[in-house]
């Protein structure tokens, strides 16, 4: 039972953590569709969250809000991206995007976490709404012309000789 406490109290952190980015991110940008996309998946995450908080009080458990202590620098980190990027609604999008990889990736533990048939069944489908979230931003990022991914691209280096013309 306390693995189940404390892998939904991660959860409950990542949850709270963009959220909070998500708000705090949206009226900075300019484009409208990208705006209602982060403010739709900031209301959702803060529905899940309440929902797996009721959850985890039934269950025995004392829910912390509020997010990680990580919270306020993932946020600074997105802006500082965002400021150094020369496309803002881009770099933002791209932001959400790896966010929202990182909530997958969380649900994904919080699921391996839990023994209960129950609980597991509602993690995934807490999950579901997650992907389609993700799916959303997939269509905004798309054709602005990159795929966000969680892990860094390989980058061949090459090396020219460059010759004097004589």
């Amino acid at each position: 039972m306390k693995q189940e406490i404390a892998a939904l109290q991660k959860l409950l952190h990542v949850l709270d953590d963009t959220s909070t980015l998500y708000h705090g991110v949206a009226f900075k940008t300019t484009s409208s569709h990208l705006k209602l996309v982060m403010q739709w998946t900031a209301k959702t995450h803060q529905w899940i969250a309440d929902d797996l908080a009721e959850r985890m009080t039934a269950i025995g458990g004392n829910p912390e809000r509020g997010g990680s202590l990580l919270g306020p620098l993932r946020t600074l980190q997105a802006n500082w991206r965002a400021r150094i990027s020369p496309d803002i609604e881009l770099a933002y999008a791209t932001q959400t995007l790896r966010r929202e990889d990182g909530v997958l990736q969380c649900f994904e533990e919080a699921v391996a976490a839990v023994t209960g048939g129950d609980l597991r069944n509602h993690l995934q489908m807490q999950r579901r709404e997650v992907e389609r979230a993700c799916t959303q931003i997939e269509c905004l990022v798309s054709p602005m012309g990159v795929r966000a991914s969680t892990e860094p691209a390989w980058q061949p280096i090459r090396a020219t000789a460059h010759r004097a013309f004589p």
